[in-house]
C-alpha cells in the first residue's frame, strides 16, 4: 500500500530548502529595486533603454552555448552523475562561438540596413564577450542537484551584490554605455568562472555521465530556446518598433512582477531534484499536492504585491517612469493565471516528455507572437500586457490538457 504524502508533510518538506531559495529572492528583489533606482536617476530612459535593448539581445542568443545542459545537470547530479558538469561545460564554451558570430551579423545588419552605429559598437562587445558570459554558469545547477541549496543562496546572493555592485558603480560614475556593457558582461563572466572553479574544488564531481545527457541537453536547448526568446520578446518588440524611451518605461513595470515571477523558478529548483528521485506513481500525487501549495503562495503574493507597488515605485523611481506603476499591477495577475502551467511544466520536464514540452514552448509562442504584431501596433505598450494574458492562458490551457491526458493514460497503463 503507498502512503500518500499529505498536504502538511509537503510544506514541512520544502519549508527548509525553501526559506533558502526565498531568502536569497528576496535580497535580489532588493538589489534589482536598487539597480534600477540609480539608472532611473543617473541616467536618460533613452540610454536606459538601449542598455536593455542590448542585454535582452545577448540573453536570447545563450541557446547557441547549449544552456539546456543546466536542467540536465540538476536532473544528472540528482541521480549521482556528476561528470556532466565538467564536459558539458567545455561544450558549452566551444559552441558559445556560434552565438558571437550571430551577434556580429546582427551588429552588421545596423550598421548597413539601420545606420545606427551605437547599437553595432555595443553588440560587438558583446560578442566578444559572450563565450565567458554564457558557459561557466552551470556550478549553480550543480549544487541545486545536490540539494545545497543553502550555499547555492548564499553564492547567488554574492553573485548578486558582486555584479550589481560593479555594474552600479560605473553607471554612478557616468561611464559611456559600451563601457558599461564591458563591465557588466565580463563581471558576469568572471565571477561565474571563479564559483564553477571552487565548486569543482570544493565537491570533486565524479566522472559518471548518463550515456543520452549530451543528446537530451541539445533537445532540451531547443525547446528552451522558445521560452527564452518568449521571455524578452515583449523588451525586443518595445525596442524595436517603439523606441528605447517606452522600453525603459515597459521594464521598470515588469520589474517587481518579474521578480514574482522567479516563484516558478523557485519551484523549479525544489521540485526537480525531489521529483527526479521518485517512483512513477509517486510523481502525480507530488505534482498535484505542490500546486494546492503553490497556488496559495502565489495568490497571497500578488495581493500583496498589488498594493505595494504605488508606494515602491514612487519611492525609488524618478518621476519620468510613473506611468510604469499602473502597468505594474496589470502585470501581476498572470503570475497566479500561469501556475498551473509552470506547475505541470515542472512535471513534463521531470519526466523528459520532450514532446509535450514543445508543444507547450511553441503553441503559445505563436499566438504570443501574433497578438503582439496585432495589438501592439493600436494599443502600444498595453498591446504587449494583453498579449501577456492571452500566452499565460493559452499555457496554462495546454499544460493542464497534457497533464490530465498523461495521467489517464499512466492509470489505464497500471490497471
Amino acid at each position: 500500500r503507498i502512503k500518500m504524502l499529505n498536504f502538511y508533510n509537503l510544506v514541512k518538506l520544502h519549508s527548509k530548502d525553501g526559506f533558502y531559495l526565498l531568502l536569497r529572492h528576496i535580497i535580489t528583489i532588493i538589489i534589482n529595486l536598487l539597480f534600477v533606482s540609480v539608472w532611473t536617476h543617473h541616467a536618460s530612459p533613452e540610454t536606459y533603454g538601449t542598455y536593455l535593448l542590448v542585454i535582452a539581445i545577448c540573453t536570447v542568443m545563450t541557446p547557441f552555448s547549449i544552456h539546456g545542459f543546466n536542467t540536465v545537470i540538476i536532473q544528472e547530479v540528482a541521480r549521482g552523475h556528476e561528470g556532466v558538469l565538467k564536459s558539458g561545460t567545455k561544450l558549452r564554451l566551444i559552441y558559445s562561438i556560434l552565438g558571437s558570430l550571430a551577434i556580429i551579423i546582427l551588429a552588421e545588419y545596423y550598421r548597413f540596413f539601420q545606420n545606427n552605429s551605437q547599437l553595432t559598437t555595443l553588440l560587438i562587445i558583446t560578442a566578444f564577450c559572450f563565450p565567458f558570459f554564457a558557459s561557466f554558469d552551470g556550478w549553480s545547477h550543480f549544487l541545486i542537484g545536490k540539494q545545497k541549496y543553502k550555499m547555492f543562496s548564499h553564492f547567488q546572493i554574492i553573485y548578486t551584490l558582486v555584479v550589481t555592485s560593479v555594474t552600479l558603480l560605473a553607471v554612478y560614475l557616468g561611464f559611456k554605455l559600451s563601457w558599461i556593457i564591458l563591465i557588466n558582461l565580463l563581471t558576469i563572466g568572471t565571477v561565474n568562472l571563479l564559483l564553477f572553479l571552487y565548486v569543482l574544488r570544493k565537491y570533486e564531481p565524479n566522472k559518471l555521465i548518463e550515456k543520452d545527457a549530451m543528446v537530451y541537453a541539445k533537445k532540451i536547448t531547443l525547446i528552451d530556446a522558445i521560452p527564452l526568446i518568449e521571455a524578452k520578446l515583449d523588451r525586443l518588440i518595445a525596442g524595436f518598433f517603439l523606441g528605447a524611451q517606452p522600453l525603459a518605461i515597459f521594464s521598470v513595470a515588469k520589474l517587481i512582477p518579474e521578480q514574482g515571477k522567479q516563484i516558478y523558478y523557485i519551484l523549479s529548483q525544489l521540485f526537480v531534484p525531489k521529483l527526479a528521485s521518485k517512483r512513477s506513481f509517486e510523481v502525480y500525487q507530488y505534482t498535484e499536492k505542490g500546486l494546492i501549495l503553490f497556488i496559495l503562495v502565489i495568490s497571497f503574493s500578488t495581493v500583496f504585491l498589488f498594493f505595494l507597488i504605488p508606494p515602491i515605485y514612487k519611492f525609488l523611481f524618478s518621476g519620468t517612469y510613473i506611468k510604469s506603476i499602473y502597468l505594474a499591477q496589470l502585470l501581476l495577475f498572470p503570475l497566479l493565471i500561469g501556475l498551473p502551467g509552470a506547475i505541470f511544466d515542472i512535471f513534463f520536464r521531470v519526466s523528459t516528455q520532450a514532446r509535450q514540452q514543445f508543444y507547450l514552448r511553441t503553441i503559445p509562442m505563436i499566438i504570443y507572437l501574433g497578438s503582439m504584431i496585432l495589438f501592439v501596433p493600436v494599443f502600444h505598450l498595453k498591446g504587449i500586457i494583453l498579449s501577456i494574458y492571452i500566452r499565460t492562458v493559452t499555457f496554462s490551457i495546454l499544460a493542464s490538457v497534457f497533464y490530465f491526458k498523461n495521467r489517464s493514460v499512466y492509470k489505464v497503463a497500471r490497471i
